[in-house]
């Protein structure tokens, strides 16, 4: 059965279930079935001229009404930009230029202290003084009110906005500590009721990332993470002395932005590369009880792609529409960004997991609103554009991508033990699927290892549709329309070869188009016996 199952890592064969694929390229588990992943659009027709990464972006809202683009973008030293869009081009205007990014780029929303103050936006980067977008002005500005250590290269790398406070962390000159603003003044941090605290001086390098999240008690709890190892819970009831409780040291972050909520959890990368939930690391003294990607033999994938020396830029952001949480992080090959992702699928109780490898467009990952009121993942890297992922279409910003899938080498003795290590003519291939199209969908046939032929399978209808003349009452499904472009059909293909296990491997690689199979079946007879079985 597709879409029970998704990309498992295990070297042995033997221990992968048939549900699951040693190989899912470009794949989602829409209708929990196998597909090819969702398109992308452009968000501006026109890309950012000159050599620029994208290394921050966000969603912002000033008023009801007003909704703006805020982007960042690095030329290199001393040519890095900030601009707010006008919904026709990313870089209307300039909201502040001359600066030098060298970590991840974070944004906090703040302001709105009292009645009639104006919402406001602060930037946060390790080489740049905290900016503030004050509504929707046209220029950045520095923090009103700096904490006193913060100077040339000793800036917040990140922050965070908790209750009444933006928090700020990762400062190089004091790396353990967190600032906490005047929550009168959310730019003030020197001074009135603001705050600076250290976690555990000494432990570990730096305070990597910092999440508030909801406790069993209904208390909410700020968890501080520094890198390579530390996990401690800061108690901010009283400001005037915080106390940090240390919790475990055997998992540790990398950077601000490697993490997501999740429904009731969150899921966050350790500083070693796995992917966590906190729930778990909270409730287990086992470290394995919470390591997702363990379970779902990740780890000698992402340790043969990821490039660990920057693991401080991964990140991690739901999609709650589709429930998937994307992950990206810079490879081995890429320089400038990151190049390769994953979606963990969370519809069933079991994640699955297809790897999203489609160019250099994952540097950047932001929910942004849509007309409708809904959420939409975007992102960009290093080709001037920003995409809206999750679009109908299966082309990325007009170009064509493949998603490929394999399974296991099975013998069908999870079918039937008889055929279990036995020789087998293999006669037919049959496909279930939802038509999604009328071009041919190519599925290579392994024998016993080797490519034994590769063979077309249509898409399209096959005679009349499931459903199609069955009458319930007085009404035909077809002609209801309850079905219309949605009926499962099945088409069944020859194939050929003789062998003890077969494989087989889905390639869709054509402008727009599109697979979605629910089932897949292999028609075959013991060699020297008569029948199919």
């Amino acid at each position: 059965m597709c879409g029970a199952g998704g990309f498992n890592g295990n070297d042995n064969q033997a221990r992968i279930p048939v549900t699951d694929l040693v190989e899912a390229i470009n794949l989602s588990f829409d209708g929990d079935g196998w597909c090819k992943i969702p398109g992308g659009s452009r968000l501006f027709v026109d890309p950012l001229a000159g050599s620029n990464v994208l290394v921050g972006a966000h969603d912002w809202h000033p008023a009801s009404l007003t909704q703006r683009l805020i982007s960042t973008w690095d030329g290199g030293a001393g040519a890095g930009v900030v601009y707010k869009d006008d919904g026709a081009a990313v870089d209307a205007t300039t909201l502040k230029s001359g600066l030098t990014f060298t970590d991840p780029v974070v944004f906090v929303e703040c302001g709105q202290e009292d009645s009639g103050n104006n919402k406001k936006l602060i930037m946060f980067s390790k080489n740049v003084m905290p900016q503030v977008l004050t509504g929707d002005g046209d220029k950045m500005t520095n923090v009103a009110a700096p904490n006193t250590d913060w100077g040339d290269g000793n800036y917040p790398a990140a922050g965070i906005r908790l209750s009444g406070r933006v928090l700020a962390f990762g400062c190089t000159n004091w790396p353990h500590a967190v600032y906490g603003c005047d929550p009168v003044s959310h730019e003030t941090f020197n001074g009135g009721n603001s705050f600076a605290t250290d976690i555990w001086a000494g432990e570990g390098e730096y305070v990597a990332a910092i999440i508030p999240f909801i406790a069993s008690d209904g208390s909410t709890r700020i968890y501080a993470f520094k890198y390579p190892f530390g996990m401690y819970w800061l108690d901010l009831s009283d400001v005037t002395s915080p106390i940090a409780f240390k919790l475990r040291d055997d998992i540790g972050m990398a950077g601000p932005l490697g993490w997501c909520r999740a429904g009731n959890d969150v899921l966050l990368m350790s500083s070693t590369g796995s992917i966590h939930s906190l729930t778990a690391v909270m409730s287990s003294e086992d470290l394995s009880a919470s390591d997702i990607s363990m379970q779902l033999n990740l780890r000698k994938w992402l340790k043969a792609n990821m490039d660990f020396s920057k693991l401080k830029t991964a990140v991690l952001v739901h999609d709650d529409i589709r429930k998937e949480i994307r992950v990206s992080f810079r490879t081995m090959e890429d320089s400038t960004a990151n190049g390769t992702g994953f979606l963990t699928d969370l519809r069933l109780q079991n994640p699955r997991i297809g790897i999203e490898k489609r160019g250099e467009i994952l540097n950047v990952l932001f929910r942004r609103r849509t007309v409708s009121g809904d959420y939409e993942i975007c992102g960009g890297g290093a080709d001037g554009y920003i995409y809206r992922f999750g679009q109908e279409n299966r082309n990325l910003g007009g170009a064509a991508y493949t998603a490929t899938f394999k399974t296991i080498d099975t013998d069908l003795g999870f079918y039937d033990d008889k055929l279990a290590g036995e020789e087998k003519r293999f006669d037919y291939l049959e496909a279930t699927m939802t038509p999604t199209g009328s071009y041919p969908f190519a599925i290579e046939v392994y024998i016993d290892g080797v490519l034994s032929e590769t063979v077309s399978m249509p898409l399209g209808l096959s005679g009349a549709s499931v459903f199609g003349t069955a009458t319930f009452g007085l009404t035909t499904l077809a002609t209801a329309g309850y079905f219309s472009g949605k009926s499962l059909t099945s088409h069944k293909v020859e194939i050929h070869g003789r062998g003890q296990t077969i494989a087989l491997r889905g390639i869709s690689a054509g402008l727009n188009e599109d697979f979605s199979l629910s089932e897949l079946a292999v028609w075959c007879q013991k060699s020297g016996t008569k029948g199919t079985d």
